[in-house]
């Protein structure tokens, strides 16, 4: 599949890909992404296609418009004492450091496959 350019690309790929079938996926973010979601390449269309996971962070973070789609099913919302960011992880991944306790072993073996965040 084609995983470059945007989350939505990636997204549709993974979705179309036949040894996928039957796979549901989501989309993982922190708190303090719940507004630019609606910036991303077709950031309203992931939110209607693709359930999303909602982490909170304890980051003395205000959303600025705080929506409330992210409440709503098939969405969900987690309030997190555990921190972790999406960023935190690509860094570990980039210089090839264990990332194991924040992913599971299937999407180790995705991001090895595909070379992803290298």
């Amino acid at each position: 599949g084609d995983f470059g350019g945007s989350t939505y690309k990636m997204m549709d790929s993974l979705t179309s890909e036949d040894h996928n079938e039957g796979i549901e996926f989501s989309i993982v973010i922190g708190l303090d992404n719940v507004d630019s979601v609606f910036k991303w390449d077709r950031g309203q269309e992931l939110i209607e296609r693709f359930p999303f996971i909602v982490v909170g962070r304890d980051l003395g973070f205000q959303a600025k418009r705080m929506p409330d789609w992210y409440l709503k099913d098939p969405h969900q919302y987690i309030d997190s004492n555990f921190f972790c960011s999406s960023t935190h992880v690509k860094k570990l991944l980039k210089e090839e450091k264990d990332a194991s306790r924040y992913l599971s072993p299937p999407v180790v073996e995705i991001i090895q496959k595909h070379g992803l965040y290298q």
